[in-house]
């Protein structure tokens, strides 16, 4: 599942077109968000492989940190990336309302407490789902607000949820 997430990863960022299935609109995001996958705030870039008449599928990476510093205030930040794979559809003729549906993945890199009282990472990944209502001004400014339940080291259920600003090109 991972490498099929990298494969689509790899396939947005390089900018290859699935031909004549996508054609000049704007299908590309690069927003911000608070909460959601990276917990507490990240930077994701978004782009549209496969566009239909009213659905499209789109791929997406991030990276976000909770902290910058460490427990000893040296520069030592937790890292999050998550990755994940979207569909949207639109809600009406303008494609200015959509609701999306996503499954994803996030690595994460956090600085714990060893037990030798220094610092240790710990790397660990996290499953997620998400469906959210997105709204796009006319202005190629975007909003979303999304439920993003969250399968903490694929063991608890975390219920989250996550707000976006994005600018669409």
């Amino acid at each position: 599942m991972i490498k099929a997430f990298v494969f689509l990863m790899l396939i947005s960022i390089c900018g290859l077109k699935l031909r004549s299935q996508i054609d000049n609109k704007q299908k590309n995001q690069v927003y911000l968000e608070l909460g959601g996958p990276a917990i507490i705030a990240s930077v994701n870039y978004e782009r549209v492989l496969i566009q239909w008449d009213k659905l499209s599928i789109a791929a997406r990476i991030g990276v976000g940190s909770n902290r910058i510093v460490d427990f000893n205030q040296t520069l030592n930040p937790d890292i999050s990336i998550p990755l994940e794979v979207l569909t949207s559809v639109n809600l009406n003729s303008t494609g200015t309302f959509k609701l999306k549906f996503g499954v994803g993945n996030t690595f994460n890199s956090t600085v714990i407490l060893s037990s030798e009282l220094k610092t240790k990472r710990l790397n660990s990944q996290n499953g997620f789902a998400q469906v959210g209502l997105h709204y796009q001004l006319k202005n190629n400014v975007a909003f979303s607000i999304n439920y993003v339940p969250i399968l903490e080291r694929y063991q608890n259920l975390r219920n989250w949820v996550s707000l976006t600003i994005a600018y669409v090109f």
